[in-house]
């Protein structure tokens, strides 16, 4: 089909025998100065901003008089109202009306493809897996799985297709041996809803493509993460960056009305920093307005952000290795724990190779090695002699619990 201009910002897609078949508009892209074309059938335009990318759809279209050239659109409407019985799900309560029906129009609608696809999910297209309560993680887009990892690897040597077991051994073979160029070939795409304290975390894994809903650009919604009581705990002896013991309940309760002061009276000020109504008016002339870059720096970082991010899978894996280990803060673990269901729907093969190799493997120094083979040779030996502090013998004798009298002394 070709695309011309018809009037800005529609565009008319002509079929085979010259008649529109489709008429597209031009709406934002997800970068400044970005556009993307999407039938005029499912746009909708919004008034304000709309940083959860789900309140663009509609299904109220133009009529439609050709019958032969776009009759797969009536019938896929109908397919939509069939559709549109969902139950209420849990993370219902963090999504408008309209954001809801959005999200269940794009779970409904599908396009025809002759690229690889993964029922498992498919199923899982679009719809946002609670995290934090007023988070989440939702699935955009993917390409591959483990099917086209193992046929990336088998180019190498040119043969074809093999077996499933065939499969899984290679790829437990490329897993064990840190081949990544075939797991790269792999890419998925999620919205992310976080706190802003989470990214900074997030970010710091910096081969993946992102884009972040802009505060210099739009006003923020009043929403914060707050732990549960039970998650508020005093800082590690052992461990500078972690927590360590649980608050008493009471005491807990004082910083929840801490950290829910601090953050009304800072989205407070917010506003009066703004002084701009939901239209961009000034709501009152005698008082300053200042630019929203600067009006969000009293914000904590506790305040929720959204974004869009892109990986490849085997730099997924390397997130998820060290954001959904046990040592990871709970936040971010809660997330990465959320993006693993994802993952063991889109490459199953490939997930449980990681969990054998990668997560629930365990990696050890030279000098521990030596350790480890003396005392299973029954030689005595001093850890501390053979170059391990004393950290590095606490987590072998964590890993090897029957051997730890002989590691510590005990």
């Amino acid at each position: 089909m070709r695309v011309e201009p018809v009037s800005f910002p529609s565009f008319g897609c002509t079929g085979p025998r010259g008649r529109i078949a489709k008429i597209l508009v031009e709406t934002p892209g997800t970068a400044p100065g970005s556009t993307t074309l999407i039938p005029r059938a499912v746009y909708r335009h919004s008034q304000g901003a709309d940083p959860s990318g789900t309140d663009r759809y509609r299904d109220d279209g133009p009529r439609v008089q050709d019958d032969v050239e776009i009759g797969w659109i009536k019938k896929r409407r109908t397919w939509y109202a069939r559709q549109r019985s969902y139950p209420e799900h849990e993370w219902w309560p963090m999504f408008s009306n309209d954001q809801k029906s959005a999200i269940e129009a794009a779970r409904a609608a599908w396009t025809p493809t002759r690229r690889l696809v993964v029922p498992a999910l498919e199923d899982a297209m679009y719809e946002p897996v609670s995290v934090l309560d007023t988070g989440f993680v939702r699935l955009v887009d993917y390409m591959g799985g483990d099917d086209g990892i193992v046929q990336g690897a088998r180019v190498s040597y040119g043969k074809g297709t093999k077996s499933t077991s065939d499969d899984r051994g290679l790829i437990r073979y490329l897993m064990r041996n840190r081949h990544t160029s075939p797991f790269e070939l792999a890419v998925i795409k999620l919205h992310v809803r976080a706190p802003i304290f989470v990214t900074r975390q997030w970010f710091r894994h910096r081969t993946a493509s992102i884009n972040e809903y802009s505060a210099r650009y739009s006003v923020l919604e009043k929403e914060f993460y707050f732990p549960r009581p039970e998650d508020i705990a005093v800082q590690s002896a052992s461990n500078k960056q972690g927590r360590g013991t649980s608050l008493p309940p009471e005491q807990a309760r004082q910083v929840l009305d801490i950290l829910r002061d601090d953050a009304a009276r800072c989205y407070d000020h917010y506003l009066e920093l703004l002084n701009e109504d939901a239209a961009g008016g000034t709501v009152d002339p005698a008082r300053p307005s200042i630019a929203r870059e600067l009006a969000r720096m009293n914000l904590p970082v506790n305040i929720m952000t959204q974004f869009y991010w892109q990986i490849n899978l085997w730099n997924l894996l390397h997130f998820l290795r060290l954001r959904a280990d046990s040592h990871a803060q709970y936040e971010i673990r809660a997330y990465a724990d959320a993006i693993l269901g994802l993952v063991e729907k889109w490459v199953p093969l490939t997930y449980g190779a990681f969990c054998d190799y990668m997560r629930d493997a365990a990696l050890l120094s030279g000098p521990a090695l030596r350790v480890l083979r003396a005392v299973m040779a029954g030689t005595p030996v001093d850890p501390k002699a053979e170059g391990l502090s004393r950290r590095e013998i606490t987590e072998l004798a964590t890993l090897f619990p029957e051997i730890a009298p002989r590691l510590t002394g005990g």
